[in-house]
């Protein structure tokens, strides 16, 4: 070819690109202009009820245990190399504290609920996208519309939880496996297997999904390559691989919790289909107290329940139908003909795979050994959604043809019809869902509710926790103190995380209700102030304090105020006795009591105890952040308290009465006070002349093994073992 002929050749190739380009970009924007309106209107609702008022969001323990793990990992400069304590008591995979990690650093809190939130936002775009593709675009704007309006899909986007992540990954799951199944795309493998891995290691509910990874290769295993499973292996290993290492460094430390769970005495019964019903219904009218603001709502919107029941319902028969429908056809003409029409049909392997993504995981759930949580139910709820979607879709398209030959009337008339019939009932129903759940966040967000446990909502929220702190501090710098929280077992990990990572933070020792209170020592130069939590023990008796006074309480949404105390150096409970405790001992002593024998609450034995335990923290174990305490100060330890009642010849009678103060961060500036409740016989039976009183501590650990040169980082804390803490006292009782 000569040169001029080259040119020509050039040109027309370049003339060619240029207009193929073009015809690509005008098909581009007619495509975007067709999906703009559906897509957009799911879109742009799910976001504002995902995102609207998101300071209210739960932080609790296990909120707190995934940002605490990230951030002592980064001070370590360690590879995580677990998760945080499940359920059961063996420790998750450590998928979910990858992806939180960077918000322990960066955003904290709140910068990981709006993650989780976006995360839920993505699904919805998922979820249309793959309804328009496979199904038709009215499935994509039914489906995407009921999820993104639907209350338990919006509460489980609004905060910090490893399960909450579900959404997105199973959904791209299933685009990839649709991918092999309908387009025959390679490369699939891989990439199936890596999104199956995370959506298990997010929650063990999706391991049942690898059936939908097995079927694929049914109808794929012709056009596998050997480096689809090398990538298969390598998403194993990158997943799976870190567990199998902590194992095999920890002697099977997960193991015991693994057996005993699976030893469980299995039972049928049918609360995952309860439980899903109530994630796609609106929340009940009693749901936030019977008292609440949300009430009147609740129960204008009650009707729904009935209409989203009927469409899950309805949607299953057209699935159980569509799947049946080659064989119903062919009566008579055996099963492998029209296997083949169905295996031939795109759509027929839609729907098989949707029936599969919601069968696989139920019947699991259907029989178990344990009890069934409602956020189990988050692994297969956009299929619900798909099939809800795709039943609509194709109920809008076969009426008007149905009815056209009966009615005799133009079939565009009947299919316009049809679709405005489609677009106002799946309108008005994600508008009354919007109107439900815009119910509920002004519920939460106004505090007029007085329930805290709810499957969609529990716990104080972070902007009343962080609040709380915020007064404290402010407290503590007008008084020139030293701070302290005092909460229970449930709100001492969140608001103990949240006093560690702030800015303003002056390390506030944090400890829990099991009868144990901090006070000031004699020689603390500054008074303490304290933030007590409804339900401690330091909310009953910081009253009963000589020199402490309050000082004011911080109103907490939905639940009762929590209160703040100025306690002086040196106070002590009311009408002590000192007792005589050896000097320079080295180890905590009893240094006065008080002994109720006539109250409401009935006997009680109250101990003062002095002489922080001598205990140096090991960096490399050390407990940062998980219960809020710097350990540099003084590290976490259990104490265990016991009184041992003695008759008149110095025997025990019955057994010891003990009280536990759990994580306590005891430092030289702090004396304690313990309650033991004393039994009626022993209170009235005139037998008791003095006691035998000892302590004893169980250090916390965390456990982080290495590995050559790599430090590792895991979510294992251990207490113990107990060591006992001096020698017991004896002091006599009037």
């Amino acid at each position: 070819m000569s040169a001029i002929e080259l040119d020509q050749h050039d040109a027309h190739t370049g003339d060619a690109f240029w207009r193929d380009r073009a015809r690509l970009a005008d098909l581009a924007r007619r495509t975007a202009r067709r999906h703009a309106l559906p897509a957009g209107a799911a879109l742009v609702v799910g976001a504002v009820l995902r995102l609207l008022w998101l300071g209210d969001t739960s932080f609790l323990g296990d909120q707190a245990q995934l940002l605490a793990l990230g951030r002592s990992a980064a001070d370590h400069h360690a590879f995580i190399l677990t998760g945080i304590p499940s359920s059961i008591g063996s420790l998750n995979l450590p998928a979910s504290t990858w992806l939180y990690a960077p918000f322990a650093l960066l955003g904290g809190p709140l910068g990981a609920t709006i993650f989780t939130a976006l995360a839920n936002i993505l699904a919805i775009a998922l979820l249309y996208a793959i309804a328009a593709r496979y199904l038709s675009r009215r499935a994509g704007f039914a489906a995407a519309l009921l999820y993104a309006t639907a209350s338990g899909p919006v509460h489980y986007a609004r905060f910090i939880w490893q399960q909450n992540l579900l959404a997105p990954v199973v959904l791209l799951l299933f685009w990839v496996i649709l991918l092999a199944v309908v387009e025959r795309r390679h490369g699939w493998l891989g990439w199936s297997v890596l999104l199956w891995g995370v959506a298990t290691a997010l929650h063990p509910t999706a391991a049942p999904l690898l059936g939908l990874i097995a079927v694929a290769l049914a109808f794929t295993w012709r056009d596998l390559r050997r480096r689809d499973l090398a990538w298969a292996a390598v998403a194993l290993v990158a997943l799976f691989g870190p567990t199998a290492l902590w194992e095999a460094l920890s002697h099977g430390y997960d193991l015991v919790g693994a057996q005993h769970f699976s030893q469980g005495h299995t039972v049928f019964d049918t609360w995952a289909l309860t439980y899903l019903l109530q994630l796609m219904q609106p929340a009940t009218a009693q749901a936030y107290g019977a008292s609440s603001f949300y009430v009147a709502i609740g129960r204008g919107v009650a009707v729904l329940g009935a209409v989203i029941a009927a469409l899950l319902i309805a949607a299953q028969v057209w699935l159980v139908a569509t799947l049946a429908a080659p064989w119903l056809r062919r009566a008579g003409a055996g099963w492998v003909a029209p296997a083949r029409t169905a295996l031939a049909d795109a759509r027929w392997r839609v729907a098989l795979l949707l029936a599969l993504w919601e069968a696989l995981p139920l019947t699991f759930m259907l029989r178990h050994s344990r009890s069934v949580e409602p956020h189990y139910l988050l692994v297969l709820l956009p299929a619900a959604y798909l099939t809800i979607g795709a039943a609509l879709a194709w109920a809008s398209l076969w009426l008007p043809r149905a009815l056209a030959r009966r009615l005799q009337m133009q079939p565009r008339r009947l299919a316009l019809i049809a679709l405005v019939a489609l677009v106002a009932m799946v309108g008005s129903v994600s508008a009354t869902q919007t109107v439900g759940v815009v119910g509920e966040l002004a519920t939460i967000h106004s505090g007029a509710f007085d329930a805290l446990t709810l499957p969609l909502h529990y716990g104080t929220p972070l902007s009343s926790e962080q609040a709380a702190l915020a007064a404290l501090q402010t407290a503590t710098r007008g008084l020139h103190a030293n701070a302290a929280i005092a909460s229970t077992r449930v709100q001492q990990e969140p608001l103990g995380y949240l006093n560690a990572t702030s800015a303003a933070s002056r390390a506030a020792t944090d400890y829990i209700s099991e009868g144990c209170l901090a006070l000031p020592a004699a020689s603390a130069r500054a008074p303490l102030v304290t933030l007590a939590t409804p339900g401690s023990t330091a909310a009953q008796l910081l009253p009963q304090i000589q020199g402490a006074r309050p000082i004011g309480s911080i109103a907490v949404q939905g639940g009762a105020p929590y209160l703040l105390y100025a306690i002086a150096p040196g106070a002590s409970g009311g009408g002590e006795r000192a007792i005589a405790t050896p000097a320079s001992s080295g180890a905590p002593q009893p240094a006065a009591y008080v002994y109720t024998s006539a109250s409401s609450a009935g006997a009680a034995l109250t101990i003062r105890w002095v002489g922080a335990p001598t205990l140096q923290a090991n960096q490399s174990t050390a407990v940062s952040y998980w219960y809020g305490a710097d350990p540099r100060t003084a590290p976490i330890a259990e104490y265990t308290f016991s009184a041992q009642p003695l008759n008149a010849q110095g025997q025990p009678i019955g057994a010891p009465l003990t009280t536990v103060c759990a994580r306590l961060a005891w430092s030289q500036q702090l004396s304690v006070i313990t309650t033991m409740r004393v039994p009626t016989a022993l209170a009235t039976g005139g037998q008791v002349v003095s006691w035998r009183v000892s302590a004893q501590m169980a250090p916390a650990e965390a456990i982080r093994p290495t590995l050559g040169p790599l430090a590792l980082e895991t979510g294992a804390i251990t207490f113990g073992p107990q060591r006992p803490l001096g020698q017991p006292v004896t002091f006599a009782v009037p």
